[in-house]
């Protein structure tokens, strides 16, 4: 696996190491050829965020009934948002 690809930067990778500079706050390990997307989910409310082969973020958030209600990008910006009308029936 020698030559990996993070976030633009290649490093060189042994068997029993990882050499490079910096503070590390996740390794994500896959051949320079393929691509790899990241997700974090919570218990209660699902998928919270995801990253994608490019580091683009996309943040997740939900309504008081944990149904998905906007996707924000990782400058806050909307993508696309959910609005959920409930019409009640008359008896």
């Amino acid at each position: 696996m020698d030559g990996l690809l993070s976030s633009g930067i290649c490093c060189d990778v042994s068997k029993d190491k990882i050499t490079g500079f910096g503070l590390i706050d996740e390794v994500r390990l896959h051949p320079a050829v393929s691509t790899m997307l990241t997700s974090y989910e919570a218990p209660i409310e699902g998928k919270l965020f995801e990253s994608d082969a490019s580091n683009n973020i996309i943040r997740y958030e939900f309504d008081e009934k944990n149904r998905l209600s906007i996707v924000r990008d990782i400058q806050g910006n909307i993508l696309s948002k959910t609005k959920i009308a409930i019409q009640e029936l008359d008896n």
